[in-house]
């Protein structure tokens, strides 16, 4: 057994079993974590040694299409953790990872991605996180994603080149390529980042208007929503979600959306995009056929073409 799968099912099997014994919450989630790591600081501090260019895996072994994808996942539910520095205050080591998030329908999913990219799933009953912290594993996660980020996030991925570029030289990480300018319908990237934030919507109302008592009027609608702004970058042009929005929409033919709401006792701020007529419903019909979803989110996709289909044949109007 490889140093990375000693560390892999001992450091953080050892985490998964006290998170679920301790019952902690999102909040204490990056805490637990990092304290987890500190414990295991010997078992890392070997595993670095030890994990060359042979350790690491292929990138070249994915489809092409997996990098783009999961970089739009990890911009939509995904989280970068870089520490600001390599010891914490009680002088211990400290290690950066990459999270994702996904409901509970998602959790077969998320396993899966488990058995590609490594890592490890805890659950919190309604939701569970993939965690990838093992050096081999966040090798490949950089270097996939590298390259194929649309977002402002990019920021958080620049920070954790550099963090294992600085202290790890022998891990073999790409250095930061720039954002990904090419049309969106050129590759997976909407597919992922609509997996994390996209909706397929179905309306069913009854049209009282109409003679014979009313009708069941029926109407679909797909839609992404993202927050306006990157937290963590002061420069407001490059911490707008503006630019990326704005060419999903003309990709669609369709308007950009502004609006306000409170969550969590907070003013949020976002960006919609929203394909509701019959020209942007062939986009997303053609785009995801091209690309198609792979959480449950495929499934409400299915139902939401089956009734483009019947539009199309205006068979909706015999319901």
């Amino acid at each position: 057994m490889s140093f990375v799968q000693i560390f892999t099912y001992s450091c953080y099997d050892k985490l998964i079993s006290r998170q679920f014994i301790q019952g902690i919450d999102t909040n204490q989630d990056n805490q637990a974590a990092e304290q987890a790591a500190d414990e295991e600081s010997s078992i890392l501090d070997e595993l670095y040694i030890k994990a060359n260019a042979s350790e690491s895996k292929n990138i070249k072994s994915f489809h092409p299409q997996f990098g783009p994808y999961l970089a739009g996942l990890i911009e939509g539910d995904g989280h970068i953790y870089v520490p600001s520095g390599l010891y914490g205050n009680n002088g211990k080591r400290r290690y950066c990872f990459i999270r994702m998030c996904f409901s509970d329908a998602d959790r077969t999913f998320a396993h899966y991605l488990k058995s590609k990219l490594g890592g490890f799933i805890v659950d919190y009953n309604t939701y569970v996180t993939l965690n990838i912290y093992a050096f081999r594993d966040l090798v490949v996660m950089v270097n996939l994603i590298n390259g194929n980020m649309r977002t402002p996030k990019i920021e958080a991925l620049s920070r954790l080149i550099i963090f294992l570029n600085t202290h790890y030289p022998l891990l073999q990480v790409n250095y930061l390529k720039e954002l990904d300018s090419s049309p969106i319908n050129s590759n997976s990237w909407l597919a992922g980042i609509s997996d994390a934030d996209g909706n397929f919507n179905i309306n069913i109302t009854t049209d009282s208007k109409r003679q014979l008592g009313g009708a069941v009027k029926i109407s679909i609608n797909f839609r992404l929503e993202l927050k306006t702004l990157y937290p963590n970058l002061t420069d407001l042009h490059n911490s707008s979600y503006y630019g990326v929005m704005c060419a999903i929409a003309n990709y669609f033919g369709v308007k950009l959306y502004y609006r306000e709401r409170f969550l969590f006792g907070k003013l949020r701020c976002f960006y919609t995009v929203m394909a509701h007529n019959f020209h942007s419903h062939k986009v997303v019909a053609d785009y995801f056929y091209k690309f198609p979803l792979f959480s449950s989110k495929y499934i409400n996709y299915t139902r939401w073409l089956a009734v483009y289909h019947m539009q199309l044949k205006n068979e909706h109007l015999t319901l």
